[in-house]
């Protein structure tokens, strides 16, 4: 969604996602046809690369040739970014339910009328 501006989100939240031709034909959940939306403009975004990586390649100038290995690896950076981020946030979860066990273990120290054993 970052390839669209706020006005044309914003457009799109307030006058094309409640017209009844959307709502009734495709859905009526705003999420959803922002995930769609985003899906539909990264395969503008292959198609026009494609044609970048094209017309590189017929050039009669040799750096415009090879852009697709470029653009590859410019993709697995984002992509190794994204994966680094996903573990990142799920370690963050594991550890804030550590934090949250660990709490209730020590106030159960300190005060034990208040510990929630489960019965053996």
């Amino acid at each position: 969604m970052q390839s669209l501006s706020k006005r044309s989100i914003q457009h799109l939240i307030e006058v094309v996602f409640p017209s009844e031709g959307v709502q009734n034909l495709i859905s009526t959940d705003t999420d959803e046809l922002l995930r769609i939306i985003a899906a539909d403009k990264r395969e503008e975004l292959k198609i026009f690369l494609g044609e970048v990586v094209r017309f590189g390649n017929q050039s009669k100038d040799p750096q415009w040739h090879n852009l697709d290995r470029y653009f590859d690896k410019i993709s697995g950076d984002l992509t190794s970014e994204r994966k680094i981020k996903e573990k990142a946030e799920s370690v963050l979860e594991l550890l804030m339910s550590l934090v949250q066990y660990t709490a209730v273990s020590i106030g159960s120290v300190y005060n034990p009328n208040e510990c929630e054993l489960i019965d053996r």
